[in-house]
């Protein structure tokens, strides 16, 4: 049987700028004025976002001076370039050296077009829609183009992977430049959704636009969620609603932000190109196991057609098994680094140090941590965390307080992280004054405690059957801005039925039911047995 040929009625190129005309008609603004109805911006941002719509206006170029010398040895004859002056300032030096060669000036170029204008589609759906230069982790520029096609497919599966409903409001802490802002300048076009813009990425503007414009979506690297955890009393506001968090690079921690999505991928994969999918059973399991889990590399998402991971010495696949990884390439390509006249730095170090210390490998850890010293490199507050952290994963308790105390000594202060890794350990050991302790040197130190601390501080006082501390420590978390969990109010009930105090945790079940908090298998287990041994079978059948 013959297929079809390809004609007008079944077949048109794929491309984003679709998304912007169908916006327009949806929204009843021309795509003209469009631009400008709904993006809430800073000067700077909005003309970053227009050019996605471009094609090969679209150079996603941050240009410096050092970039710009890269450029014009790129290109000996310098195709015409558009100059964005940063957040509404003059043109700089570089900005007039450029116009002054015939180049244009933004707002300028948008004076010299038409308002009736027609919307060009490409001819080939393969045709370039944008050139991205971007340092990422090399500091020296690469460009990778992306076709109409692929900007449209990654588009959707961003929208996918993200839960994006209709008319979302999405907060940029992703720099543009990006991927394309991992291709949501597009995705959002797709939804209606309204992008709220800032130029500089702080954690009171974070709260502040989140209390302002409503946020329902926001996106970042771990160290944007980091900086959230760890804002002052004074930054943080109130959220008027959930917020879903996207997490790209490498994955957050459990004692960081908790974020919702964790994707990975690369500029030449048009952004995000795999995610691990979640699965409601593993809701139950404690905050740490979940992170190990949202870290994994996981699936293609439905607009990427194959993803492998191959042994980097023999070239075969490794089994999909959550057990293999690249610890030995990342070994493989740190030696390279060495070799080479680049210096490793703090980040890199201590980015080896944190995947050693997650796959077990303390001692080769605490050999990279001896290894930054002698080369006179500072470790910083990141990597002593993640060496303390891997040091009690392993029991190795005395020599994870040492460090603790050598950050001090040292003038470096401890994070969040920090203090969560150390009271969670005193907590296991059942040692609560030291964990209180740690917990008013904390508070004195303006490091606010979160959930996780809580939580530590709770399984603690319950392990050592101190349940009444358990429940004040519990009711004063609302008053101090934390507010209790699904795990915190298991880990409160668990103390109660151990108890035999069946009435306090089922009065807590009913309290966490209330306020919208999906109960677990977890939950459901921990009631029913503690009413059984409390020879309480009618209630334990209604429960079940």
């Amino acid at each position: 049987m013959e297929g079809t040929i390809n004609c007008s009625a079944n077949y048109v190129p794929l491309t984003p700028i679709s998304f912007l005309e169908r916006a327009a008609i949806v929204t009843g603004i021309a795509v003209r004025r469009l631009r400008r109805c709904q993006v809430h911006v800073e000067a700077y941002a909005s003309e970053m976002y227009q050019t996605c719509f471009l094609p090969l206006l679209t150079w996603e170029f941050l240009l410096e001076m050092e970039h710009l010398k890269f450029y014009q040895r790129l290109f000996p004859s310098c195709p015409l370039l558009v100059v964005i002056p940063e957040c509404g300032e003059l043109v700089s030096i570089v900005g007039k050296s450029l116009l002054a060669s015939g180049n244009f000036e933004h707002e300028s170029l948008l004076e010299m077009g038409k308002l009736d204008f027609d919307v060009r589609r490409p001819k080939d759906e393969c045709d370039p829609i944008s050139l991205n230069y971007t340092s990422g982790t090399s500091s020296s520029s690469k460009g990778v183009i992306y076709s109409h096609r692929g900007a449209y497919l990654n588009s959707l599966s961003t929208i996918i992977v993200n839960e994006m409903g209709s008319m979302p409001t999405y907060l940029w802490c992703v720099p543009m430049f990006h991927c394309n802002g991992w291709c949501l300048a597009w995705g959002m076009a797709a939804q209606g959704g309204a992008n709220i813009c800032r130029r500089s990425v702080t954690a009171k503007r974070i709260f502040d636009n989140i209390a302002q414009h409503k946020v329902t979506h926001f996106g970042g690297a771990s160290t944007v969620l980091n900086m959230i955890v760890n804002a002052p009393a004074r930054d943080q506001k109130s959220l008027p609603g959930k917020v879903a968090v996207i997490t790209g690079c490498s994955p957050a921690t459990p004692t960081s932000a908790y974020p919702k999505f964790t994707v990975m991928g690369l500029t030449e994969t048009n952004g995000p190109g795999t995610f691990c999918i979640w699965k409601p059973e593993r809701d139950s399991l404690p905050q740490d196991a979940q992170a190990k889990i949202k870290s994994r590399q996981g699936v293609q998402h439905l607009g990427l057609e194959k993803v492998d991971i191959k042994d980097p010495v023999t070239m075969a696949s490794v089994p999909w098994d959550g057990k293999n990884h690249g610890r030995d390439k990342a070994k493989e390509l740190f030696l390279e680094i060495k070799g080479t006249e680049i210096n490793p730095n703090v980040v890199i170090y201590g980015s080896l140090v944190d995947g050693l210390c997650k796959n077990g490998l303390v001692d080769e850890a605490k050999e990279l941590f001896s290894e930054m010293k002698c080369s006179n490199i500072n470790p910083n507050v990141v990597v002593y965390s993640s060496l303390i952290h891997g040091l009690c994963c392993v029991g190795d308790w005395n020599e994870a307080k040492g460090l603790f105390i050598e950050m001090l000594d040292q003038g470096l202060p401890p994070n969040v992280v920090t203090f969560n890794v150390m009271i969670d350990e005193l907590c296991k050991k059942r040692r609560m004054d030291e964990a209180n302790v740690l917990l008013k040197m904390m508070i004195e130190r303006s490091v606010n405690p979160n959930t996780i601390t809580y939580s530590s501080l709770l399984d603690g006082y319950c392990l050592v059957g101190r349940i009444d501390d358990a429940r004040k420590l519990f009711d004063s978390m609302m008053n101090k801005g934390c507010k209790p969990n699904l795990y915190s109010y298991n880990i409160l009930i668990n103390g109660y039925c151990r108890k035999g105090n069946v009435d306090e945790a089922m009065s807590l079940y009913r309290e966490l039911v209330s306020k919208g908090i999906r109960p677990t298998i977890i939950t459901f287990s921990t009631l029913l047995d503690g009413l059984l041994l409390a020879s309480r079978t009618g209630d334990a059948q209604k429960v079940f």
